[in-house]
């Protein structure tokens, strides 16, 4: 069978663009994935960087430098943005956090407070001295302190250099 070879070119044009077309994001869909990681008003002055952050939500860090308990909160753990936190700041995947918690649990440790939508978290934060948790970079309530931004790739942004959301 003799197949027409006219449409050839076209098909070499179509994959050329679709090679030539980037795939990095946009600045604002790359802000849209960026992590901040939210206090209380109370610690609006706290410094933290992703070691910290990692030992409070692991429950090994508990109290705050003035000696106040922290408070995190989680989201569900379906939820996509509590699944790269943990994959990028926890280095877990969600398997290997439950095996964690349980493990921890018999030993008296209890895992972070988890609530089920971010419109939560934001309550939570605002309400509960020592709370810290983690919520999309953009939209990100104005009455929160970004402590800490955190992109996609895991890696902390300069506070100074803020991703723009628009």
């Amino acid at each position: 069978m003799h197949r027409s070879t006219a449409a050839l070119p076209v098909l070499w044009l179509l994959l050329g663009a679709a090679a030539a077309t980037p795939v990095c994001a946009e600045p604002a869909e790359a802000a849209a994935t960026v992590i901040a990681v939210v206090v209380s008003a109370d610690r609006a002055a706290e410094s933290l960087d992703l070691d910290d952050v990692e030992l409070i939500f692991k429950r090994k860090r508990q109290f705050w430098a003035d000696g106040q308990r922290i408070q995190p909160v989680n989201l569900p753990p379906e939820h996509p943005l509590r699944q790269r936190f943990t994959r990028n700041v926890l280095h877990q995947s969600p398997e290997l956090q439950q095996d964690y918690w349980n493990e921890q649990y018999f030993q008296g440790v209890r895992p972070p407070h988890m609530l089920r939508s971010e419109g939560a978290v934001v309550r939570f934060v605002l309400e509960t001295a020592g709370a810290i948790a983690y919520l999309p970079y953009c939209g990100l309530d104005p009455r929160l302190h970004a402590a800490l931004l955190i992109a996609a790739d895991g890696r902390r942004l300069n506070p100074a250099q803020r991703p723009s959301c628009s």
